[in-house]
């Protein structure tokens, strides 16, 4: 999809917004309403080009604007016209409500806030005005779901797709416990589920799972809070949480059942990290009757493979338990390596705990066959945007004590991004996917995914 950067400003006078209807003169998005817009050139500032859109669309000078805020920049995709629309928002007050419209617009309206959503705007442009207009008298975050959300934040030992559940049920808590201000609306109720589920997302940013889980549950929600009243988003949110945890659940199941499948009657299967999907997987390929010996990874620094080693054992699995730097020189002793993953990239290349991309490489040198699975919730949908993934980097302490290392920059890199042409495929609860059909499936999820 290509991208483009755009400003949108919005002026405010006496509690009102300026909102403008677009020609038929203009390319996109003719009759419907918008702010004060235009393209950003590469390298330009985002602000110089938001002040001259000012001047030659409705006549106002940077002398008789004064900036109020300037928003978190918000990533709007267009899947008709297959664009990307980086919009960074602006909020401006003016002491007259008198401009001057030029060709692009035909008709212009001083409007409550609250009132946008009762016209047919250009993609996007109620949630780009909430990112610079504040509304006064947002209800404070409960402690407890503040607690859950730092307890996701420092978690080290559950998979992505666990999280991913752990945060649609804080997202429930948190419709639990709202207690509304008088004279609170569904927009209220929303603003507070739409704020603790931007804290979600912004929590763990290598795992996808998690924000585009807590992100379908948004959006299920803000279309439901169109017509309905805050007693009933309530019940909404709870079952609609529930039912996409099971979703989840029985994705995840379904990913190991077909990954299952691709374990030989007789198989050596080598692993890295700890992934419950994975684990199911080995489950599954016993109750088939299959013979199956793993080769597990430590899993630097907290060691997770020994979570892993530990589960199949008891399985009934044999077991050799090896440094991460050794899976190279087991990789010709086994049939296949099959890892979970936290994220999958647009261009079918896989995020998972670091060390992955390093067997991914002995694994295609030695010719075995490198396999991914995961449900597709946890594919990487804001990289079909444009948007680059964060690595997470965690303490040093959890490698190295510093002090024995003074001078010495100690760093701990907690994932990596392994390639598509390293992967022999990636096993959803769909099957076995090849790599490039990726960017086809993220875009039917962005159908129905509210983006923070």
């Amino acid at each position: 999809m290509e991208r483009r950067d755009v400003v949108t400003s919005f002026l405010e006078h006496e509690g009102k917004i300026l909102i403008l209807r677009r020609s038929e003169k203009v390319g996109t998005y003719r009759g419907r309403w918008a702010g004060v817009s235009g393209y950003l050139e590469e390298g330009e500032d985002p602000l110089h080009r938001a002040l001259q859109e000012l001047r030659e669309e409705v006549g106002l000078t940077s002398e008789q604007v004064q900036l109020l805020r300037k928003g978190k920049p918000l990533l709007v995709p267009d899947l008709e016209k297959k664009v990307v629309w980086k919009v960074y928002p602006f909020l401006f007050r003016v002491k007259s409500d008198r401009i001057q419209m030029d060709w692009e617009h035909r008709e212009c309206q001083w409007i409550r806030p609250e009132e946008i959503g009762r016209y047919e705007t250009v993609p996007k442009l109620e949630e780009t005005l909430e990112r610079v207009w504040e509304k006064p008298g947002g209800q404070p975050l409960d402690p407890q779901v503040l607690r859950e959300i730092e307890l996701i934040k420092a978690d080290r030992w559950k998979g992505a797709s666990q999280l991913a559940r752990e945060a649609l049920r804080v997202v429930k808590l948190a419709a639990e416990r709202y207690s509304p201000p008088k004279a609170a609306d569904a927009g209220d109720y929303l603003g507070y589920l739409k704020q603790v589920g931007r804290l979600l997302m912004e929590a763990r940013p290598s795992m996808a799972a998690l924000a585009n889980s807590v992100g379908f549950l948004l959006h299920q929600l803000l279309e439901k809070g169109k017509t309905e009243p805050p007693f009933s988003l309530r019940a909404f949110a709870l079952s609609k949480a529930e039912e996409l945890i099971r979703q989840s659940e029985e994705a995840s199941a379904a990913a190991a059942r077909k990954a299952a499948e691709l374990f030989p009657r007789k198989a050596k299967v080598m692993t890295h990290s700890y992934s419950s999907t994975v684990l199911q997987a080995f489950h599954h390929a016993l109750q088939a009757g299959k013979g199956v010996e793993a080769v597990v990874t430590e899993s630097r620094p907290l060691c997770e493979g020994t979570a892993t080693a530990k589960a199949l054992s008891e399985m009934g699995i044999p077991v050799a338990f090896i440094v991460d730097a050794a899976a190279g020189c087991f990789m010709d002793r086994v049939d296949l390596v099959l890892v979970g993953a936290d994220s999958i990239l647009a261009d079918g290349s896989a995020v998972n705990k670091v060390g992955t991309l390093t067997m991914a490489l002995a694994a295609r040198r030695s010719r075995v066959p490198f396999y991914v699975v995961c449900e597709r919730l946890k594919f990487h949908v804001r990289s079909l945007l444009g948007e680059a993934v964060a690595l997470e980097e965690k303490d040093p302490s959890e490698v190295v004590n510093p002090q024995t290392l003074p001078g010495v920059g100690v760093r701990n890199v907690y994932f990596d991004i392994t390639p598509a042409d390293c992967l022999s495929g990636i096993v959803t609860e769909d099957g076995v996917l090849k790599p490039p059909s990726v960017s086809a499936h993220m875009e039917e999820m962005l159908k129905n995914l509210y983006l923070e």
